[in-house]
């Protein structure tokens, strides 16, 4: 297994496919190699794809902690060079991960 995170529960492969699917995507949207993508997102499973996907991308990730206020978070949005931002805050999956 993957990783688990009721409902989702996915295998390596599974998580692999998921993960390379946002690199092609982020390299569709110009995301090119050493290009800042910004993510922020809960400790839910759509971070570890973002994470794995954005380095699959050649990218570098800069994750920021969800836990930060607006301000925060726009400074560090404004002076990262983020290329793209990710976000997850809304996916459904924030309980039961193991």
């Amino acid at each position: 297994m993957g990783y688990a995170c009721p409902p989702l529960t996915l295998t390596y492969s599974q998580l692999y496919a998921r993960c390379r699917r946002l690199a092609s995507a982020l390299s569709r949207a110009g995301v090119a190699r050493f290009d800042c993508v910004a993510t922020l997102s809960y400790n839910v499973p759509a971070q570890l794809e973002a994470c794995y996907g954005v380095l699959m991308a050649g990218a570098v990730i800069n994750a920021i902690n969800f836990r930060l206020q607006t301000h925060e978070v726009a400074f560090i949005l404004r002076h990262c060079e983020a290329k793209v931002p990710v976000s997850a805050l809304s996916h459904s999956y924030t309980h039961n991960c193991r």
